[in-house]
């Protein structure tokens, strides 16, 4: 218990150094180095995966040894259609990742950061790269399964823990370890860069802005920033707090859950009002949480998306106001060149 807790401080401390390193990179480089920096720990996450699952099948034999050891303890392990593997995770996990692609502020940034010509493939290349990372550590499971790795003895009850577990006892050479370490650090820097990013955006933007109209730019840049520390602190007492990572991914996996629905209808609805969203999203949030902890991980994530569906199309049914689209259709895109404007040809130079 000793050993946990002071596991779970020199963690969080880590993840403060962390933090800091990347606040302070935003700091100085802006929505740019966001995007360069992502892209740099794509590869930092695609390479190392594929290397290190390769060495972790061939430490212990191959992937078809693997494959048949799973398949002779039945239970369905290498079936894609257990219903207990999609009630369990894979419905909740599957809407939150597509409520993060569409609901992420990151992604938004991106997205208005990029050229239009440009916006297309990459979202389509980013999202296509992003499985074979996800595919390659997801085989890794099979491994555990494969030397039956108990979940409570050897993880703390922490389906997480595989991964690291697995590396540190196969005996596997020094440069897989270093390269588990890096990609593991780059995934956690890629998250962290988007996240801050957006945290003081949206802080500028939708809180100390509106709060404080005549703010000057230098004490918003500074406000902004302390956001920043702010949500990197909240995330260390997470961290500290021991909680397991499976049970934070299904739990903020329901909040986004409920955002889904509202947003869409933001974007592709012109009745669709801030009250409508705000309501139908904590209508959704409270009524999927209580179904939660009464029903279970499907019923929960059911009534969230149902709520959060009903409550804003009733009350942005009442609302006889229009979005206009044809502004937004007036807007340019920002990294072009606005055309010269001929400057008038004074009268005494025609005569």
């Amino acid at each position: 218990m000793g050993y946990n807790h002071y596991s779970n401080w020199i963690t969080g401390i880590l993840f403060l150094c962390k933090s800091l390193i990347v606040l302070i990179y935003i700091s100085l480089g802006g929505l740019w180095a966001s995007m360069s920096t992502s892209t740099l720990m794509c590869l930092l996450k695609m390479v190392p995966a594929a290397l290190v699952t390769s060495a972790i099948f061939g430490q212990v034999g191959g992937a078809e040894i693997v494959w048949e050891t799973v398949h002779d303890q039945g239970n369905n392990l290498l079936s894609v259609t257990r219903p207990d593997a999609f009630q369990n995770f894979g419905l909740t996990f599957a809407l939150a990742l597509i409520t993060a692609t569409i609901a992420g502020q990151e992604f938004w940034q991106v997205a208005w950061g990029i050229k239009e010509r440009e916006l297309g493939k990459t979202f389509f290349w980013g999202g296509g790269l992003y499985y074979l990372v996800a595919l390659c550590l997801g085989t890794v499971g099979l491994v555990g399964l494969a030397l039956k790795v108990d979940l409570v003895k050897d993880l703390g009850n922490d389906p997480a823990a595989l991964g690291p577990f697995l590396v540190a006892h196969l005996g596997l050479p020094s440069w897989v370890i270093y390269l588990f370490v890096i990609l593991v650090l780059s995934a956690c820097y890629s998250v962290t860069d988007g996240t801050l990013a957006a945290v003081s955006s949206v802080s500028a933007v939708d809180v100390i802005k509106p709060l404080f109209p005549h703010i000057s730019e230098k004490a918003l840049f500074a406000w902004t920033r302390f956001s920043m520390v702010i949500a990197a602190g909240i995330s260390v007492l997470v961290i500290i707090s021991g909680i397991d990572l499976v049970t934070l991914v299904l739990g903020t996996s329901i909040i986004r859950s409920a955002v889904l629905v509202p947003l869409v209808l933001s974007i592709v609805w012109d009745k669709m009002n801030a009250r409508a969203f705000t309501f139908g999203t904590i209508i959704g949030l409270i009524a999927g949480v209580f179904a939660l902890l009464k029903f279970g991980q499907e019923i929960g994530t059911y009534t969230v998306v149902i709520v959060s569906t009903i409550v804003p199309i009733l009350i942005a049914s009442t609302n006889s106001r229009r979005f206009d689209y044809g502004v937004l259709r007036q807007s340019h895109d920002l990294t072009e060149e606005p055309e010269e404007i001929p400057e008038e040809i004074p009268e005494e130079t025609l005569r």
